[in-house]
């Protein structure tokens, strides 16, 4: 049974920006090293030898990654470094002997990043590769993942479908307020196929998405709009957002997207 690697890459699709002061550095291109690690992140492989619930442990306290999964090999992403897997029996028994496309029963068979109930956090500069003003607070948001497993006798493990869970926290940009997930590890022959459906998208009145019927981009069917206008998740029709202590703070509501695959014939 192949291996289950769970990839993501996130994409913050944005029009131009202005702010008011000069940036540092902004006439020019960010130099990054080609050795440099950006990582934070720590793959870990598992193998289950039986239906379990895999735990990521660390200082003592328990993160539920992995839910109800059946036994086979295993790829973690985990946003902790040096975090323990912890294997505990699970009480949802599958069996992989069933018809391709079933539901599954009594529950899901789930992966998350970081851990269910826990949150991720992404903070972008907006006028990236170009240095700015290196505060990293124009977008701000909490995410958390969630990868629903499938699995059959021929085709292994698959990833049926993806839930965004998607926290807005600060706007310290004035016109960076989309964003949308990429999904680039699709091979290009096949992008037209990515997506079976999305469900949950918000505030999809501005102009950069063009929506399909299937709920992504129209001639991009490779990226799924998952937020629109930034600003109205806080109720707010612009400005700057929860970056200034002496300004009063606004909440955000959380935004559900989920993104449906289509099932691997070959």
């Amino acid at each position: 049974m192949r291996n289950l690697l769970c990839c993501l890459v996130l994409g913050v699709l944005f029009t131009a920006c202005h702010k008011d002061g000069p940036y540092k550095g902004g006439d020019k291109d960010l130099v990054v090293p080609l050795d440099f690690n950006w990582k934070t992140l720590e793959r870990q492989d598992l193998k289950l030898d039986k239906p379990s619930s895999v735990y990521l442990v660390k200082n003592g306290e328990e993160l539920l990654i992995g839910d109800g999964l059946e036994a086979g090999e295993y790829t973690f992403t985990t946003g902790i470094k040096g975090g323990e897997l912890k294997v505990k029996s699970s009480a949802m028994a599958y069996s992989i002997a069933r018809a391709p496309g079933d539901e599954v029963p009594n529950g899901h068979r789930m992966i998350y990043y970081p851990g269910e109930g826990y949150w991720a956090s992404m903070m972008v500069e907006d006028i990236f590769p170009w240095l700015g003003d290196l505060d990293m607070n124009d977008v701000v948001f909490n995410f958390r993942l969630g990868y629903e497993t499938i699995s059959d006798n021929n085709n292994g493990k698959e990833v049926k479908s993806l839930t965004i869970w998607i926290k807005p926290v600060a706007m310290g940009g004035a016109a960076y307020k989309q964003v949308g997930l990429a999904l680039n590890f699709v091979n290009k022959s096949m992008k037209h196929l990515a997506v079976n459906k999305v469900s949950g998208q918000v505030f999809m009145e501005d102009e950069m998405f063009t929506l399909n019927k299937k709920g992504n981009e129209e001639g991009e069917e490779y990226i799924v709009p998952l937020i629109g206008n930034l600003y109205s998740c806080f109720g707010k029709e612009g400005g700057i957002l929860n970056t200034d202590r002496n300004l009063p703070r606004f909440d955000a509501e959380e935004v559900v997207i989920k993104s449906s695959f289509p099932r691997n014939r070959n």
